[in-house]
C-alpha cells in the first residue's frame, strides 16, 4: 500500500526531499516508488519548486492570511487522503 508523503513514518518524506535536491540511487529510487505514488510526487516536487522560487524573490514571510489558507488546504488535503485510505480498508469504497 502507498502513503502520503506527510502521513507516513517519514522515510517517502526524506527519499523524495533526497531525489529532488541530491538525486536517488536505483535502490532508493526503488524503495520510494513503492512507498508512494506517481502523483504524490509530482505534487511534492512542484512544492519544492514553489518554495525555491519563493526564496529567490526576496519575500520574508508570505502574508499571514496566505499561510493560514495554505495550512488549511494542506489539513483537508491530509484529512481526505486519510479518509480514502480508511474506506478502502473496510470495503466502503
Amino acid at each position: 500500500m502507498k502513503h502520503s508523503l506527510l502521513s507516513s513514518d517519514g522515510r517517502a518524506f526524506d527519499l523524495a526531499l533526497e531525489k529532488f535536491t541530491l538525486g536517488l540511487s536505483l535502490g532508493d529510487n526503488g524503495e520510494l516508488e513503492s512507498l508512494t505514488s506517481s502523483a504524490d510526487l509530482e505534487e511534492f516536487e512542484c512544492l519544492l519548486a514553489a518554495i525555491h522560487i519563493g526564496s529567490l524573490t526576496g519575500i520574508a514571510n508570505p502574508p499571514a492570511e496566505a499561510l493560514s489558507r495554505l495550512k488549511r488546504a494542506g489539513q483537508d488535503h491530509l484529512k481526505a487522503s486519510e479518509e480514502e485510505r480508511n474506506s478502502s480498508h473496510d470495503g466502503t469504497a
